[in-house]
């Protein structure tokens, strides 16, 4: 428990005047990241504060007894420190403030307003316990390994499913192309991702779609045939299930594909269809306007128009002037193959909330991946998330969105994001290189103070998916900054997401050849070997699982950072330089045991030598 203090009062909890210069202190109750309750009722209070902090008080006032309950330091890196606490309220409203000392003595006193000289009557912030937001994550999501599939490119287990045109396993991926993967090929190796210490296996969309990727979908209610059928999903299910993984489906519920059957009765009966309210029309009858002259040359367009009509029975008209290509109604990017469904119209959003809840009441499936949560209204996601809670509690809703996800997780929509702020800042220190270790760590604390505790702890941390260029590409083909990159994934809090033929390494560039088919005859190699061990580590230590976390100081190019839980502590310390450092540790951070390593890993008294992109987890003495 952290230590708690008597104060003389909460007017100037140091005795002197605060500082009034414009201290980056952030605090908002109201935000969830900042304060929010735990199933046990209990407050986690947490803010940024500048990196100079060397205390935090959370300072309640409770009738004339003043409170100062000192904060844990998370870490401390370039122009930022991270500081939280969890307390038990002492009573059901609280008034607090909160008071700082910097490392040369001098106090800051933050009130409602911001930073003040003393904290008056008006200052203290009015907190209600019972209504402070508490999020309900799902339990057995919280520092789950999760590990992403493109169903067309994992493995295949019935050829007879394989089209006679699809591409040879493992040529180089084309736009339009088939290679044959199923879902009773990612059955047949649910022991591998055992043994790689998966809990959660991601698909990318399963359902009847004419495109590999399938976000562009023409029934919701039928798993593609090529992947097996309903029968397969049920197979897939049953057998992860019984191995202890679960399962989270991806859809897209704000485009479909034009041949999906309500868009085509909008396209033989016009305004006059009964789902003409389903889709924004902006011209009757329904065609698509194209540039012969730029689509020629297009590496996308050049691929995907000329079928187009006979495909979908959308007309084709030629312009010779405006954009490259122009649908007479609202799409995803104005991409004419992927129509827009206005989730405002009730009929629609009813339908998009019914599939959903088929599929977690008929598969008994454990999460939904949504696709480009950007476009759709918060109301929707807030009615997704209520029917799909009273139909199933526990059910894990990931949401796409590249960026601060906050606003969708405030307990009322989401439960995590793809978390690719996370892959932002890992690319730029191991991958590219074109960050400090400092920088990185700053960058880091930043993140976190982004979420509420139980966000957190299931962000889906990914380092690569199916829309980005893989992360050994990026990383120059060194398999070095990958592994360090993967170790840190699989050490932080989070729900750590590997994208599949990670562990081999699997390298490819941006969409389609960051969808590669997995290669089989590879498995076992030195790196596989250690992304097993790192993520089996996770497995088997609550630390790494579910642990506190606290950033060391950095030494060059390494970080170093502790797990904690009341009954364990793991020391992580990974080097992403090209000379070797040495680590002076404090008593109870020394890796007295160590549980895995890479590189040269020397110890010696209350020194840890890392050499170049070595890497060393051990249990703390």
């Amino acid at each position: 428990m952290a230590a708690m203090r008597i104060l003389d009062n909460d007017h100037l909890a140091y005795g002197i005047v605060g500082n009034l210069r414009p201290h980056q202190v952030t605090f908002d109750p109201a935000d969830s990241a900042c304060l929010h309750r735990t199933s046990r009722g209990h407050l986690t209070f947490r803010f940024l504060a500048p990196v100079d902090t060397a205390e935090a008080l959370v300072v309640i006032r409770d009738g004339t007894r003043v409170m100062g309950h000192e904060m844990r330091s998370v870490g401390a890196a370039g122009e930022v420190s991270f500081w939280e606490i969890t307390l038990a309220p002492p009573a059901e409203r609280l008034q607090c403030s909160l008071a700082l000392r910097l490392e040369d003595g001098t106090p800051i006193y933050v009130g409602v307003t911001g930073v003040t000289a003393a904290i008056e009557r008006i200052d203290r912030f009015e907190i209600e316990v019972g209504a402070v937001v508490h999020h309900q994550v799902p339990e057995w999501a919280r520092g789950a390994v999760i590990y992403q599939i493109f169903p067309d490119r994992f493995a295949s287990a019935d050829p007879g499913l394989t089209p006679v045109d699809a591409l040879p396993w493992g040529s180089p991926p084309t736009y339009r192309g088939f290679m044959g993967g199923d879902l009773d090929g990612i059955a047949a190796h649910l022991d591998h991702l055992v043994d790689l210490g998966i809990d959660v296996i991601y698909l990318n969309p399963i359902f009847s779609s004419p495109s590999n990727h399938r976000y562009d979908t023409r029934d919701y209610y039928t798993v593609d045939p090529m992947l097996g059928g309903n029968e397969a999903l049920g197979r897939l299910v049953t057998a992860a299930h019984q191995r202890d993984m679960r399962i989270i489906l991806d859809v897209s519920l704000n485009h479909l594909h034009p041949t999906f059957p309500f868009f085509q009765d909008v396209l033989r009966n016009g305004a006059d269809s009964d789902y003409a309210g389903w889709f924004d029309v902006y011209e009757h009858p329904l065609m698509v306007r194209y540039r012969p002259d730029l689509v020629a040359d297009h590496p996308y367009w050049s691929v995907r128009l000329p079928q187009f009509e006979e495909d979908t029975g959308v007309r084709l008209e030629t312009v010779d002037s405006g954009p490259i290509v122009q649908p007479s109604y609202d799409t995803w990017y104005s991409v004419p193959q992927m129509p827009r469904v206005d989730l405002q119209h009730p009929d629609a959003r009813q339908y998009m909330i019914d599939v959903a809840t088929h599929w977690v009441r008929e598969y008994a499936i454990d999460g939904w991946r949504m696709d480009v949560v950007r476009y759709i209204d918060h109301d929707f996601w807030a009615d997704l998330r209520a029917a799909i809670e009273a139909e199933r509690p526990g059910i894990y809703l990931l949401a796409e969105v590249m960026g601060d996800a906050r606003r969708w997780l405030q307990g009322d929509e989401f439960d995590a994001t793809m978390n690719y702020t996370f892959r932002e800042i890992c690319l730029g220190f191991f991958g590219l290189k074109t960050i400090t270790a400092e920088e990185f760590v700053a960058d880091y604390l930043r993140m976190l103070a982004m979420y509420s505790p139980a966000v957190t702890e299931v962000n889906q941390n990914l380092i690569g998916s199916h829309d980005t260029s893989r992360f050994l590409r990026l990383a120059g083909e060194d398999e070095r900054r990958l592994l360090l990159a993967t170790v840190f994934q699989l050490t932080s809090p989070g729900a750590p997401g590997l994208y599949y033929g990670d562990e081999l390494p699997l390298t490819g560039g941006h969409d389609p050849d960051c969808r590669r088919a997995f290669d089989w005859e590879r498995t076992g190699s030195d790196h596989h070997q250690a992304v097993r061990a790192v993520s089996r580590l996770r497995r088997h230590h609550a630390a790494l699982r579910r642990g506190n976390i606290e950033m060391l100081p950095t030494v060059d190019q390494c970080v170093s950072f502790m797990r904690r839980t009341e009954n364990e502590q793991i020391f992580v310390a990974i080097n992403n330089g090209a000379t070797t450092v040495d680590l002076g540790v404090a008593p109870g951070q020394h890796p007295g045991a160590i549980l895995w390593s890479v590189g040269q890993v020397r110890t010696h008294g209350e020194i840890i030598e890392l050499g170049p992109h070595a890497a060393v987890i051990g249990l703390a003495q």
